[in-house]
């Protein structure tokens, strides 16, 4: 009768625990080796991603080993408790003697994590045509049943046991190096954002030669939403304090509406309509003369650490810096599949390492360890940092958040980056701006601009870190610093809500605070003053000399100081919407829109501003009484009207149109160029 009982298929009673127990450690076992081997392969996707589209950096091996550990961690969390709860499922429905069903579990690991891994990433890397997807999903399904297949027949050759061991081992293994690889994770920036420093850099014993030069661009802040501008809220208290050793200027106005134009005119000391950088041509000319290159010609060390990708190779922007790294480049190791399926949803980060910024926190660390790494000889250097959080999508950890909203808000906050109406970016980026803001509830509107807010909170911490590292390097009190922005954003004002048309004040007045080596009381200027005129600032006190910069007017922001004129006036640009950017408007029959889209030339002696169109439209505002241009006065102040369009007249008789070179080549926007501008929001999807 013993044959018999040896057929009998049912388990026991008595076994059933030892079964589900089994059962459960193959599932916890599959779910280590899955999430490490997952985090591996994404590694490797992102990797090659990022050495496809990038300028030839070197990825960071410390970098990389955090983000394979934030990854697998985060793989981790997931799929365990999917496991185990599949695992009890499984031993609950089996009936039979047979071990643990490895195959089962593989396969179904396989099949669920495939899905949601390629899937996600293949729409992250925009790859979402229908034959892309259903291929995808086809070849998952496929290797979850070659998976099945195999684990069987290594049953049969190895037996349950030997199996369960050697899955057990290498389960260990791979534990193992998350530890490893976790161990890496918890001191670097990608742990928790909002509680990183970075190490300070070890302290010079030799004095500069020459003054250093820490320069900072607080990408996209509207200064009038700082409180060392005066803001009722404290969303700089930092700034407010240096401000009290420093030369702010209250009336700055950045040359450009947006990146690329502004940012060339600071660089170069020239106007829009003189470098001819903008909408049109995204190309700064090899001709022009950049503050990099001359500093770099008189023996100074220049390093560029740059969220934006459009202040890169892509744009000649870095012409002359030796160190050019465009830090939000790396952010695809830590953007795939969970993390995004998180932001898709909406989802609030329960753990640090999901709620992260823009890359300030890792800029800083990569400029600590640049200014480490410089020589000890007295050579100066030239540091210019451009941070983005305060560009959407306004990427700030939770508690900067929670300074200026309630819980309800906050959670709203996450919901906007994707799922509330699509990707936030190309939504309040272009679509608002050119369809109009029905679409986004008053609610959310005014979540948005917290969030904005809270980025210039978030800011501000991270300014006040950089300057410590110079500062614990020994070097601040010889150092020239500069802190500016390049533009601002509407956030609703005047209809719109980024910057992409137009040179109203939300945009074109920006912050800028400036102190030279040895300052100790601060002083304001309220003398109308541009982000060109940052080039012979810098110039003139880095070389000893004196004197205007190389554009129409610009002067030293300095001797601005020192002689306080009376009066200046100042110049903003608004080239249209460019070849290179109206794919949006084409077709359209909308007359606002038509108006917003028209170049501009804005005039402002700080008191008045004028502006004239390209369609003829004029408009003046009384800044003093009127600082949201709201009332358009042409009529009433005609003396004033007839004084600033003298002014724009001549300049435009004096400073010579940027004529690009005669092959133009330099001057065509390239598939990366478009991608990064897509991003940004300025291009809207094809």
């Amino acid at each position: 009768m013993q044959p018999a009982a040896e057929t009998n298929t049912d388990v026991p009673f008595e076994h059933r625990p030892r079964l589900v127990r089994r059962t459960i450690a193959a599932g916890l076992g599959i779910a280590v080796i899955g999430s490490f081997v997952a985090a591996v392969a994404e590694m490797l996707a992102a990797a090659c991603f990022i050495v496809i589209q990038g300028n030839g950096e070197a990825l960071p091996l410390g970098l990389v080993a955090a983000a394979l550990g934030r990854t697998a961690i985060t793989h981790l969390l997931v799929w365990c408790p999917l496991l185990l709860i599949i695992a009890l499922v499984v031993s609950a429905l089996r009936r039979r003697k047979a071990g643990p069903s490895d195959p089962l579990l593989w396969a179904v690991f396989v099949l669920i994590a495939g899905l949601v891994v390629v899937l996600a990433d293949l729409v992250r890397a925009d790859k979402t045509s229908w034959l892309i997807l259903i291929g995808a999903c086809a070849g998952v399904v496929v290797l979850s049943l070659v998976t099945y297949v195999v684990v069987r027949v290594l049953r049969r050759r190895l037996g349950t046991t030997r199996l369960g061991r050697l899955r057990n081992a290498v389960a260990c293994v791979c534990a193992l190096l998350m530890v490893v690889f976790g161990a890496t994770l918890v001191p670097s920036p990608l742990y928790s954002a909002d509680r990183y420093r970075a190490q300070p850099p070890a302290a010079a014993t030799s004095a500069p030669t020459r003054p250093n030069v820490l320069w900072i661009v607080l990408d996209t802040a509207r200064a009038d939403l700082m409180s060392c501008y005066g803001y009722d809220s404290p969303t700089t208290p930092f700034l407010e304090e240096w401000a009290q050793s420093a030369i702010v200027f209250d009336r700055a106005v950045a040359d450009g509406i947006w990146t690329v134009p502004s940012h060339a005119s600071m660089f170069t000391g020239l106007s829009v309509r003189q470098h001819g950088a903008h909408n049109g041509n995204l190309w700064l000319d090899d001709e022009t003369t950049t503050v990099a290159e001359v500093l770099k010609a008189n023996g100074y060390a220049t390093g560029a650490f740059v969220n934006n990708h459009l202040v890169s190779a892509e744009s000649n922007l870095v012409q002359g810096f030796d160190v050019a790294r465009l830090v939000c480049h790396w952010n695809p190791l830590t953007g795939f599949s969970l993390e995004y399926l998180c932001e898709r949803a909406g989802v609030t980060p329960l753990v640090p390492w999901l709620d992260g910024d823009f890359s300030a926190a890792l800029t800083n660390q990569l400029a600590a360890r640049w200014l480490d790494d410089l020589p000890d000889d007295g050579t100066p250097f030239l540091l210019f940092v451009n941070y983005m959080e305060a560009h959407l999508p306004y990427r700030v950890p939770k508690r900067y958040r929670r300074m200026y909203m309630n819980e309800r808000q906050v959670h709203r906050s996450y919901d906007l980056r994707y799922r509330a109406f699509g990707n936030i970016v190309p939504a309040l980026g272009m679509r608002y701006d050119t369809e109009g803001g029905g679409f986004v509830s008053p609610e959310d509107r005014q979540v948005a601009r917290l969030q904005h807010l809270a980025t210039i909170r978030y800011l501000d911490d991270r300014v006040r870190e950089i300057i410590d590292l110079v500062d614990r390097r020994g070097s601040l009190e010889d150092t020239l610093v500069i802190i500016t922005s390049d533009h601002g954003e509407y956030l609703d004002a005047h209809g719109m809500w980024a910057h992409r048309f137009q040179t109203y004040n939300e945009i074109t007045r920006v912050c800028l605070l400036v102190r030279e080596p040895g300052r100790r009381s601060g002083i304001r200027i309220r003398v109308p003053v541009q982000v060109s005129d940052l080039y012979p600032t810098v110039v003139n006190l880095a070389l000893g000399t004196s004197g205007p910069g190389p554009g129409h007017g610009t002067q030293d922001l300095i001797a601005v100081a020192e002689a306080a004129p009376p009066s200046r006036i100042a110049i903003s640009e608004f080239c249209g919407a460019g070849s290179n950017l109206d794919i949006d408007l084409l077709g359209r029959q909308d007359a606002e829109l038509d108006r917003r889209a028209q170049p501009q030339i804005a005039a402002t002696d700080g008191r008045f501003k004028y502006i004239i169109s390209g369609d003829g439209r004029r408009e003046l505002y009384n800044l003093l009484r009127d600082p949201g241009e709201q009332h358009n006065v042409i009529t009433v102040f005609p003396s004033q009207v007839k004084r600033l369009a003298a002014h724009i007249s001549s300049w435009q008789k004096v400073v010579p149109r940027h004529q690009p070179p005669a092959s133009g080549a330099a001057s065509q926007m390239s598939e990366k160029t478009r991608q990064a501008l897509r991003a940004l929001g300025y291009l809207a999807d094809e």
